[in-house]
């Protein structure tokens, strides 16, 4: 007898102040805490932005992804949808979870009507530098001042989404 897979997770915007979202940066921001040297400061968190949850097909109660898109409204990236605190929960790692938010994500920021889409992270975040270097992005200057990051990427969107027509 074979057991049927588990239900895959969902993916949907959700309001950053959702319950589920909350729980979700939280686990985001605890897990960064604890992979960093040094004090993390993850500084003010801002709601700023649309914002993807992923939720457990078996569990829709437990938040298993999470990430946004913010505009970036200055310096030399200026225009450009920045992917901001993309998390997947280390059970689901290895599942293509993280490769479908990071498409959701793109996808969002073309619909918002960004060309390009950018990112930051510290090295230490081996998995997530390994995804974006297999989905396209290259390494770019640094285009924030954020004390944490090590590395800064960037993908050009393949056309712009209808809020940019």
């Amino acid at each position: 007898m074979t057991s049927s897979p588990a239900p895959a997770a969902s993916i949907a915007e959700v309001d950053p102040r959702d319950p589920l979202a909350r729980e979700a940066l939280g686990a985001y921001l605890a897990e960064v805490a604890a992979r960093f040297e040094g004090t993390f400061d993850p500084g003010p968190v801002s709601d700023a932005g649309h914002w993807l949850l992923g939720r457990d097909g078996a569990d829709p109660s437990r938040p298993v992804a999470y990430g946004g898109v913010v505009a970036v409204t200055s310096g030399p990236q200026r225009g450009a949808g920045e992917v901001k605190r993309m998390w997947v929960d280390p059970a689901w790692r290895g599942t293509g979870l993280g490769g479908r938010l990071l498409r959701d994500l793109e996808a969002l920021a073309g619909l918002l009507g960004h060309l390009r889409v950018v990112l930051d992270t510290n090295l230490v975040l081996t998995e997530a530098v390994g995804l974006y270097e297999r989905a396209g992005y290259a390494r770019v200057e640094a285009y924030n001042d954020n004390p944490h990051a090590q590395a800064w990427f960037a993908k050009d969107l393949l056309s712009p989404g209808p809020a940019a027509r």
